[in-house]
This record gives structure tokens, C-alpha cells and sequence, in this order.
């Protein structure tokens, strides 16, 4: 259970985290931008400029363009914080990567053991909640205080509702009004109408059923003009879908309570929101706005000893009455002219910013050569960055040619792409006539000298033993081969005629029609291009054997295509390319091999640790 909390607390820390400080500049640029042209551009505008920072909440902060201006000014800033951030809060054991420390086995003993999982000095040292947990913990009290607040407050206006439905206080004249109003605005459902003594100013609220609210007395003195004005002005939020929008902020503001930024961003949006409302209003009434702008300032002289505050769900005429000089300023200008240069100013300036400002995630950096360092990607929460320690020669060990994979995972949303995470996939070992194969949980041995293929199940610490060349019949159960068998299709290979450079080798694409390695997980759909190489510092034929077994016990694809692969691809693997789901969610990895280097090679890499269970063959559990 505590490593449940861990995993879901290191999930949230990883996009709070991140979104805390990019929400947080988004608001900042938009609050430059505002200030510097509020005087001369259109209201319009600004509010779809204030509003793209509440859209920022949606976007997974792994979100990256190669035209995006933050990641630029910022350079390896963001490699730095996002160092310090994992050493003050590091990822638990389930994130970290497969990396093998040569003369170290699973349970961290030198002797006779598969390389296991590193585990960082931090949690080894106190093996119980992260950090994240605590804090966590503190997000989902505050997250059930405001959301507590906001159904209160939802409850408080349904029981003036309720109320006012008892008794029918509505003056014929003004229900003409609305409806007139109403049809004058194409709105296809009249608003229900509240009279409320708690109420100081007219407001809508109800997203779904909208819901006019008024003051107790206020039509006593109202002229029929001025409650023109007032119904207009109300039910153009109706109409502009102000309140919809104004429920999703309120519910962002529910989600991130913790950042001060979104309270200024807020206000700015309703300020906004407001002279938006007016210039909708405006271009219906066109000659008859200075009348409009009478009754606004009739009505702010009568709230000039009155408390107006904005109520959450809430949506008035003056909501902010300060901002009064402001709008009436606005309406002196007959902006319905420009409706056309407004529309594509706005358009401009929220394609400007989603290309330029919204995208803050830096991208990852270009794999290491083949002597240099393990690969290092900047801003990667779970990359496997830490060194392989090397192992003295001593008698009886040997070396071998080490090779790294390092996988990129990309969520796709239409055609942008989200949140990337980075892990190593897997690695291997390869001598003269052993071959081993360490791919997340489990390992995949050749071992030529004694004709034989092992698969190591390191999580429940099995194994399985079978003679060379593997046979499918042998090594499966009953239910594993009706599983393989109902999702077997048949598939084909396509040279792409490309090349790619990996670690400075050349490798050759080939594209795999109805082939995915993971089987159960997707069978939905799956595109794959795989590169591959003949220069390789060791046999490829051998690596070939092993890959082509190892696809036997773990593929859900037929022999037939296996085979296909094999008469194509004679190389070594050095790239996976490969896309699945569907439109509009997709995920997207890129598999490459980051280090090839000869080494000493760890004890007991290439035999099966003394604690493990033989078993006879593979089930469904055993084989992930």
C-alpha cells in the first residue's frame, strides 16, 4: 500500500510540481502583455490572453514545440531545478530505471545474481512514504476545504431557488421583457428569475439551468429602460457562455488552491470578462449605448456605500465596481466596427502564444557518443542518469560488449504533443558466446556453450530452462497458447529505404506491419519502425538468435512473421519508433540505444541467481 501512495504521489508531484512554476510564468508574460496594451487593445483580446492561462492548466507541462521562447531563454535551467528538484524529492523504486551495477545482483549481494534494480542512496535509506505522500496529503485537504466551500455556496443559491418557487413575485411587465430579450438574443430557454434580500447587485449563475438573480426590491424603482439594460447585460453571459467558462475556472482554482497566481489571474479575467460582456451588449444596442452607459452609472452611484464582492458562481453587473471608469471609457468607442480585425487579432495572438510562450518543457538532448557518458536529458524526472560503476577483473570474469536503451514515452493529444517520461528500457551483455538480454522485470540468456535458453521472471523470481532452438509447444501452458492463438495475426516487413544515425552507426528502418511485442497491453493498434545496424563491435548473429527466441515467448504474432523478421533485419537493434492508440490519444516511443562500450562483465549476468524457482512452463502470471 505504501508503495501505491509513493507511485500516486510521485505522479502528482512530478505535474503539480511542474505546472506550479510554469502557471506561474504564464501569468506573469500575460500580466506584462496586459499591462503594456490595455490602453489600446481590444477587451476582446485580453480575454482570450487571460484565458489561455487557465487553458495552460489543461496541457500536460511535458508539452514542448521547437518554436516554444522559454525553453530558449532558459536554457539548462530547467536540467538544474529539475536535478535539485529529484534530489530533495527522488522517484520511488517502482519508477526508477533498469540500470545494472556489474558485481551486484538482484538483492544487492556480489554473488550469483541478475543485475536488479538501482535504487537511489535516499530510499534505500528509509524504504517507507516519500516526501510527495505528506505533501500530497496536504493538496487533498485543501482540494476537499475548497471544494466544500463551493458546493456550500452551490447549496445556499439552490435554496434561494427553491424559496422563490413558492411564491411568484414577478410583475407581468418585466416577464415580458425577458421573453422579448430573450429573442433578441437567440437564446432557446428562459432564465428562471430569484429575488433575494442577500443579494445587492443583479447577477446570473446555473450553468445548466440559468437562473437570473435579483435583488429583493429592485424593480420598484427600475424603469423599463434600465431593466432592458440589465437583462441584456445578463443574458449576454448566457449567450457568450460565461458562466460554462466561469465553472471551469472556478473548479482549476478548486484543483491548484496552492498557487497566489491564479487568484490575480482570476480577477483579471472577470474584470475583463465584464467590458467583453459590454462590447456584446454594445454592438446590439449601437446608437442607444450612451443610455447603457447612463444606467451604469445610476447603478454604481446607488453601490457606492455597498460591499460588492464577487460570489463564487456568481456572474453581475458589477462585479468589480472600481473597474467602472474602464468600461464606460470602452463604450465611448463603437467597437461592433471592427468586429473582423478583432476576431483576427484574437485568432493571431492565441496562435502566437500557443506556439511561442505556452510550450515550456525543454526537449530532450541529443544520446552521447559511444565513448562518452551515459546519455543525459534535461529535465527527465526518471532518466537513467546514474553512472555503471565498473568492477575490477578478477579470476574468472570476463568481458563483454555493454549496450543501453533508453526509451522516450510521448502522450499525443490531436496532434500535440504532452507529458514525456524517460526510462531505460533495457540493456545487455554480450560475450563471446552468451548473450544477455535485461528488459524491465525479466532476462533473456543465450547461452551457446550449453545450448541452452533461459527467461528470468525477476519479480517473482522464476525461471525458465529450455533446450535450443525454443519451441513454443513445449514452453507454454494450455491457457498461454489459446491466449496467443486468439490474438494471432498475420504480418509482413517493409524496408523504408531510410537510414538513421545512432551513435554515429548507420542503421537501416524497417517498418512492422501487425507486430507489437507487448501483446495483451496493445493489441488496439501499434506502428513500429525498428533500426538496424551490421556495425556492431561483437556478433549480431548471436544477438539475432537471442531476439528472435526471446520474440517466440513473448510476442503475439505468429512464426511466420517472426521469420520475415529475421530474413530482414540481420543486425543488431539499435531503434524502435513505435506509435499506439488511436485519434485523438495516442502514445508515442522512441527506443534508442544510448552506450555501447566494452566492459568487465558482472558475476553471474549470465546464470540463474540460487534462490530462484524453476518452473516447467510459462503461464500468464509468470510471463510478464
Amino acid at each position: 500500500m505504501i508503495d501505491l501512495w509513493n507511485l500516486v504521489a510521485y505522479r502528482w508531484w512530478d505535474w503539480m510540481g511542474s505546472m506550479l512554476w510554469q502557471a506561474s510564468l504564464m501569468i506573469l508574460v500575460v500580466s506584462g502583455l496586459d499591462l503594456l496594451t490595455r490602453r489600446w487593445i481590444w477587451p476582446q483580446v485580453r480575454y482570450a490572453l487571460w484565458l489561455l492561462v487557465f487553458v495552460k492548466l489543461l496541457i500536460p507541462p511535458g508539452w514542448h514545440l521547437s518554436t516554444a521562447l522559454v525553453p530558449w531563454f532558459l536554457g539548462d535551467t530547467q536540467s538544474v531545478l529539475g536535478g535539485v528538484w529529484d534530489r530533495q524529492f527522488p522517484a520511488p523504486s517502482s519508477l526508477l530505471p533498469s540500470v545494472s551495477s556489474p558485481g551486484q545482483g538482484a538483492a544487492g549481494s556480489p554473488s550469483g545474481a541478475v543485475p536488479g534494480r538501482v535504487q537511489s542512496d535516499r530510499l534505500a535509506a528509509r524504504p517507507g512514504s516519500l516526501p510527495q505522500v505528506y505533501i500530497f496529503g496536504i493538496w487533498l485537504a485543501g482540494l476537499a476545504l475548497f471544494m466544500f466551500l463551493l458546493l456550500f455556496k452551490m447549496a445556499k443559491l439552490r435554496r434561494w431557488h427553491q424559496m422563490q418557487e413558492e411564491r411568484r413575485t414577478i410583475p407581468p411587465w418585466f416577464h415580458e421583457l425577458l421573453v422579448e430579450t430573450s429573442r433578441r438574443l437567440d437564446l432557446d430557454r428562459l432564465p428562471a428569475i430569484v429575488f433575494s434580500r442577500d443579494a445587492v447587485t443583479p447577477a446570473v449563475y446555473g450553468a445548466f439551468r440559468p437562473v437570473l438573480l435579483l435583488p429583493e426590491h429592485y424593480l420598484e424603482d427600475l424603469s423599463r429602460e434600465q431593466a432592458e439594460h440589465v437583462l441584456l447585460h445578463e443574458l449576454c453571459h448566457v449567450k457568450r457562455g460565461d458562466l460554462w467558462i466561469h465553472g471551469l475556472v472556478l473548479l482549476l482554482q478548486v484543483v491548484y488552491w496552492f498557487n497566489p497566481f491564479l487568484l490575480w489571474a482570476s480577477r483579471q479575467l472577470r474584470h475583463v470578462r465584464e467590458m467583453c460582456c459590454d462590447q456584446t451588449l454594445a454592438e446590439r444596442l449601437q446608437d442607444r449605448t450612451d443610455a447603457y452607459r447612463k444606467t451604469l452609472l445610476d447603478t454604481a452611484r446607488e453601490l457606492l456605500s455597498e460591499k460588492v464582492e464577487p460570489a463564487m458562481g456568481l456572474l453581475g453587473v458589477f462585479e468589480e465596481p472600481f473597474w467602472l471608469v474602464a468600461r464606460i471609457r470602452w463604450l465611448e468607442k463603437k467597437t461592433w466596427h471592427y468586429r473582423k480585425s478583432i476576431a483576427a487579432l484574437t485568432a493571431l495572438v492565441i496562435l502566437s502564444m500557443a506556439i511561442l510562450v505556452m510550450p515550456m518543457a525543454g526537449p530532450p538532448a541529443a544520446a552521447s557518443s559511444p565513448a562518452g557518458p551515459a546519455v543525459q536529458y534535461p529535465g527527465s524526472r526518471s532518466a537513467a542518469t546514474r553512472p555503471l560503476v565498473e568492477a575490477l577483473p578478477t579470476a574468472g570474469e570476463v568481458r563483454a560488449v555493454y549496450c543501453r536503451m533508453i526509451t522516450r514515452e510521448t502522450d499525443v493529444f490531436l496532434w500535440f504533443e504532452g507529458e514525456s517520461r524517460f526510462f531505460a528500457m533495457d540493456e545487455g551483455w554480450h560475450a563471446a558466446d552468451k548473450v544477455a538480454l535485461i528488459e524491465g522485470g525479466r532476462t533473456f540468456i543465450l547461452d551457446k556453450e550449453y545450448n541452452r535458453f533461459i527467461y528470468l521472471n525477476r519479480d517473482r523470481r522464476t525461471y525458465l530452462e529450455v533446450p535450443l532452438p525454443v519451441s513454443r509447444a513445449a514452453v507454454y501452458s494450455p491457457e498461454l497458447a489459446r491466449f496467443f492463438e486468439e490474438r494471432k495475426t498475420s504480418g509482413r516487413v517493409e524496408p523504408l529505404n531510410e537510414t538513421q544515425q545512432i551513435l554515429g552507426r548507420t542503421c537501416n528502418g524497417f517498418r512492422l506491419i501487425n507486430w507489437s511485442a507487448y501483446g495483451d497491453e496493445q493489441t488496439d493498434r501499434a506502428e513500429n519502425v525498428v533500426w538496424t545496424t551490421n556495425d556492431v563491435p561483437f556478433k549480431a548473429a548471436l544477438f539475432d538468435e537471442v531476439l528472435a527466441n526471446m520474440r517466440l515467448l513473448v510476442s503475439n504474432k505468429d512464426e511466420a512473421l517472426l521469420g520475415e523478421m529475421q530474413q530482414h533485419m540481420r543486425g543488431y537493434q539499435m531503434g524502435i519508433d513505435q506509435e499506439t492508440g488511436r485519434f485523438p490519444l495516442k502514445k508515442r516511443y522512441q527506443m534508442r540505444t544510448v552506450e555501447i562500450a566494452e566492459k568487465i562483465a558482472p558475476h553471474g549476468v549470465f546464470s540463474v541467481p540460487s534462490d530462484y524457482e524453476r518452473i516447467e512452463r510459462l503461464d500468464v502470471a509468470n510471463l510478464r
